[in-house]
């Protein structure tokens, strides 16, 4: 019985007393290196020939085995 009473004293003075807290914001870091070399089409040089002349041409698209063209007449004089 004389032990619950000191031990219940004990409990009620150590709640009583104020208590310190403390946090802390850790932060762990590490550095990775990645590097690698990509191939994409950009584009595609194209050559094409029309009555006997050839040009050149790029496009964003293959063209495939055929591309159009827009021709312009003007009279000779």
């Amino acid at each position: 019985m004389v032990g619950a009473v000191i031990g219940n004293a004990y409990a009620a003075q150590r709640f009583q007393e104020p208590q310190q807290v403390t946090y802390w914001f850790e932060e762990r870091c590490r550095i990775v290196e990645d590097t690698h070399v990509e191939e994409r089409v950009v584009g595609y040089n194209v050559r094409y020939r029309y009555s006997n002349h050839t040009y050149s041409t790029r496009t964003k698209v293959d063209p495939g085995d055929t591309i159009k063209v827009r021709i312009a007449i003007s009279p000779v004089i």
